[in-house]
């Protein structure tokens, strides 16, 4: 075995190591005399660098794919197989071009390898992996575009700062995972995770890169029998089960070596000759230093993944829910952090937890991420690219490549659509309101402002995954974290519900007395219990949602059509459906205890339930059989109404471990447990519901409000 770029080594190459550099083009720079990342193995022969073979480009390149230009910038590094220049394109865009020689292309080998890491790297699309810009030749070189990465790699930082703090491992753990989890869900495994290989862009977010190794598998039971990846972290399977070969769990072996290595210092299982490390690799043989403290949890983690039996670590999105992760988590760090250690104040239990949400919802990965390998099926954001217009002459396979095909182009799904059915949006008057504060002076008219919510569009997918989190946590009778939320009641409650969805929109009556309609173009109409006053709440989907408040004489022209609906609507409630219990407070109750409207902003129609979620963060499942259970404080509190209309509030944890406990005596004493069994089998029914909702939305992105 010999090494294959940079200190990574395939069977049957023999290609000296190099220095790397670190700006998305997956090298990474070493000065002189310091030691190298992983310890060189001796060859008994030496070979001409591919590298050597790549000359400057001049200073003006031209593709020959559609005679575009680039200015060429410094020189960033150099691997074994490729040179790294900052380049810049006609419109002031800087790139990081991984440029390689087509004279280091003769054999069929060395260009199907590199047609294989073009394609895998361009079917990528994950905020935590270097993006892939575009690839084009000109008649010397091979030029693979990757944004540029300004914080340089892991290994730069872990080298002038030798260890980092628990809180930094956290944060870079759980984008790493994300990425992972990403690349699993596409059957796609590095096979190089490593701290050379992972960058860091101008925020200090993670970026993996350098896909040379990469392997697609055919099915989630293929296994790969190729000798490959980097001595440190390689995984026992790859060294010594060829027979069986190896798969996903290889990534997850050297997602704990990289976690030690952040904590310790160096990979655990280091040394002077390549050989030992092998041989300790085999042994399992590492040890925690006792003069560097680090948590137990930590400790736990990484032996959980450096387990010799693939099929004994954990998946990617347990080790996410590991109790690692209860410790304190920054929001983000700050690039001092590059230098020296940095200090947080004030991350409470709370405030950790709604970060860890943030997080893992934006990397896409823990409770409620959905599973990885089910990603063909169903990723929505993937955006596949016409690989016939990206790929030189001189890679253009003149062979199908079938399954590399089936990786850049996954079956089309349909865009993910609103949950509400929106068949026919209603007719307006030409004019449509201006979304904008009226004249103060016209407040008989109408008093327009931004609607004081209490979860904002742009947070309520990060509340959504909050309450998976702790419905699920919950449910297993694990510990909920406390809310600094001061009201610990349900305050919202649909009492009656029509869908005209088909037509107009969904009809609402609200416990407190007030009527709405939530329309199909996603703008509500709330009138008070009096009939006095009504609201107008445009488009929630945007970062604020405004409301206007008018009295029913001087309404405005435009929402007459609305406000007609909503009265009618009304008067079909009242007269059809039961009455709503009296409104409690002032006769004009529209808002909350908190002055708050309150307010149906979607609603999702199941074979099972109807759920409609609350402008107060509440989530409401009306059960076809009249039982209900309205989830609040981020799923902290439950409230359970049957269908004799008796209702229990509760803390979650608490209701269900009275559902359980009853249920168990019940089962004792030789009697049915119908109702405590069907409760617990509710709001499993609500998680799972809940879970998929918010794999639905977050895989369109974050930007696509709930």
């Amino acid at each position: 075995m010999e090494f294959y770029e940079n200190n990574a080594y395939k069977s049957g190459e023999a290609i000296p190591p190099g220095p790397r550099v670190s700006h998305g083009c997956e090298l990474a720079s070493k000065p002189k005399g310091e030691p190298q990342e992983e310890p060189k193995q001796k060859t008994a022969k030496t070979k001409e660098k591919p590298s050597s073979l790549c000359k400057t480009p001049p200073t003006t390149i031209r593709s020959k794919n559609n005679g575009a230009q680039f200015h060429r910038g410094i020189f960033l590094g150099e691997g074994g197989f490729a040179r790294c220049f900052q380049i810049q394109d006609e419109n002031l865009n800087v790139y990081a071009a991984k440029t390689i020689a087509k004279a280091s292309l003769t054999s069929a080998k060395t260009r199907a390898k590199l047609l294989g890491e073009i394609k895998v790297h361009q079917s990528m699309d994950h905020p935590n992996i270097v993006k892939f810009v575009e690839c084009f030749e000109d008649d010397v070189n091979v030029y693979i575009l990757l944004e540029v990465c300004s914080n340089k790699t892991l290994m730069d930082m872990h080298r002038r700062r030798k260890r980092f703090t628990e809180q930094e491992a956290r944060y870079f753990l759980i984008q790493i995972l994300g990425a992972v989890k990403y690349m699993h869900g596409r059957r796609v495994i590095h096979r190089d995770l490593k701290l050379g290989n992972i960058f860091l862009d101008h925020d200090m977010n993670i970026k993996i890169g350098d896909f040379g190794l990469a392997a697609l598998l055919l099915s989630d039971t293929d296994r790969k029998k190729t000798i490959c990846g980097t001595p440190n972290y390689i995984a026992p399977e790859v060294l010594f089960g060829k027979e069986d070969g190896h798969s996903f769990e290889v990534d997850l072996w050297s997602v704990g070596i990289i976690l030690y290595a952040m904590l310790i210092g160096k990979p655990p299982f280091q040394s002077k000759e390549v050989n030992l490390i092998y041989k300790k690799i085999k042994a399992i043989e590492y040890e925690f230093p006792d003069d560097i403290k680090i948590s137990p949890e930590a400790k736990d983690l990484i032996q959980s993944l450096l387990n010799k039996d693939p099929n004994a670590r954990p998946s990617l999105d347990q080790i996410a829910d590991h109790p690692f992760f209860h410790g304190e988590m920054p929001s983000h760090l700050p690039s001092t952090c590059l230098e020296g250690v940095p200090h947080w104040k004030n991350l409470t239990p709370s405030l950790s937890r709604r970060n860890y949400l943030k997080l893992t919802a934006a990397a896409g990965i823990g409770p409620g991420s959905g599973n990885a390998n089910s990603v063909l099926a169903s990723d929505m954001n993937t955006r596949p690219r016409n690989t016939a217009k990206i790929l030189p002459e001189c890679l253009s396979p003149k062979v199908s490549t079938t399954n590399i095909r089936q990786l850049s182009e996954p079956p089309k799904q349909a865009v993910t659509r609103k949950l509400t059915a929106i068949v026919s949006k209603i007719k307006e008057s030409p004019t449509k309101p201006p979304l904008r504060p009226l004249d103060k002076n016209v407040v008989a008219s109408g008093l327009s402002h931004r609607l004081p919510t209490d979860v904002s569009p742009k947070e309520s997918i990060y509340l959504l995954r909050e309450t998976i989190e702790n419905i699920t946590r919950g449910l297993t009778g694990k510990s909920i974290i406390e809310s600094t939320n001061t009201s610990k009641t349900i305050r919202g409650f649909v009492s009656q519900w029509v869908d005209y969805s088909n037509k107009y929109g969904m009809g609402y009556q609200l416990a407190d007395g007030c009527s709405g309609v939530y329309f199909n173009d996603t703008t509500s109409v709330v009138l008070s219990a009096s009939v006095k006053n009504f609201d107008y709440v445009t488009d929630s989907n945007k970062p604020w949602a405004e409301q206007a408040t008018y009295t029913l004489d001087e309404a405005p022209q435009f929402l007459t059509k609305k406000l007609y609906l909503v009265k009618h609507f009304r008067e079909y409630m009242m007269e059809h459906l039961y009455i709503p219990e009296p409104a409690v407070g002032h006769e004009d109750a529209r808002l909350n205890s908190d002055g708050k409207l309150t307010y149906i902003t979607d609603y999702l129609r199941t074979k099972q339930a109807i759920m409609f979620r609350l402008s107060t963060g509440e989530i409401q499942f009306n059960f076809n059989d009249h039982h209900k259970i309205v989830i609040g404080d981020a799923g902290r509190l439950a409230k359970y109404i049957d269908a004799g209309r008796n209702s229990t509030e509760l803390p979650l944890t608490q209701m269900v471990h009275r559902a359980k406990k009853l249920s168990k005596l019940e089962k004792m004493s030789g009697g049915t447990s119908h109702d405590n069994d069907h409760l617990l089998q509710r709001l499993e029914f609500i998680r799972i519901t809940l879970v998929g909702w918010y794999t639905r939305v977050s895989t369109a992105g974050a930007q696509s409000e709930i």
